[in-house]
């Protein structure tokens, strides 16, 4: 079963902070840095570096500055670095009756929050306690998030649905990421650029968190 983690609602890029991923000629990036005279953690100003079971290794520097000479020194030795993407804000409305179109739902958002930016996608859920209900993954800007944060529901037909701002990530056991699951990881076989998309395992209606 895998587990979530929540994060604050916003999450700030560290430009001296960078995640280096293994591969097969460096299955374990800290021994290899170990090895870089070049690297030479005081010189660079490493505050704290955490391995992964997976191999991977996250450095944290003093400065930007000194981080891009390791990411310099890494790429020489072919070694990658996992770039962050960028991702719009986006928040989630539950218990949405499975008949309910994307027009419709874009209509019911329009009467409760007006003219807001909503990109929306609509995904069944996994677990059976729910058939017959979907729920909507909403991506929108900052401006309108804040105005759904404040809202907390909004009726579609006869349901009351919830509207949750909360950032929700996956937590992989297998690598230790965030992001994907167990099930999706294919670390071991190379790093994955694919989009995760939403699972639909989340525990959803009013009592509980997804």
């Amino acid at each position: 079963m895998e587990k979530r983690k929540r994060l604050p609602s916003s999450i700030k890029h560290d430009p001296s902070t960078l995640l280096l991923l293994p591969n097969d000629s460096t299955p374990n990036v800290l021994q290899r840095l170990q090895n870089m005279p070049e690297v030479d953690p005081q010189g660079l100003g490493i505050k704290r570096h955490v391995p992964f079971p997976s191999g991977a290794l996250l450095v944290s520097c003093s400065s930007a500055a000194q981080a891009e000479q390791i990411r310099n020194a890494t790429a020489k030795a072919g070694i990658a670095e996992k770039v962050r993407k960028t991702k719009l804000p986006e928040f989630r409305i539950h218990a949405i009756p499975g008949s309910t179109t994307v027009e419709q739902l874009q209509e019911d958002l329009k009467k409760r929050l007006g003219n807001i930016e909503a990109h929306i996608t609509l995904f069944p859920y996994r677990n059976t306690r729910y058939a017959g209900q979907l729920f909507a993954v909403v991506q929108t800007n900052a401006e309108d998030l804040k105005k759904a944060g404040k809202v907390k529901n909004i009726r579609v037909g006869w349901n009351k649905c919830r509207i949750d701002t909360n950032i929700h990530v996956t937590h992989c056991h297998r690598c230790g990421f965030l992001g994907h699951s167990e099930q999706r990881c294919n670390l071991m076989e190379g790093p994955s650029t694919a989009e995760q998309l939403p699972t639909g395992n989340e525990k959803a209606p009013q009592e509980e968190i997804c």
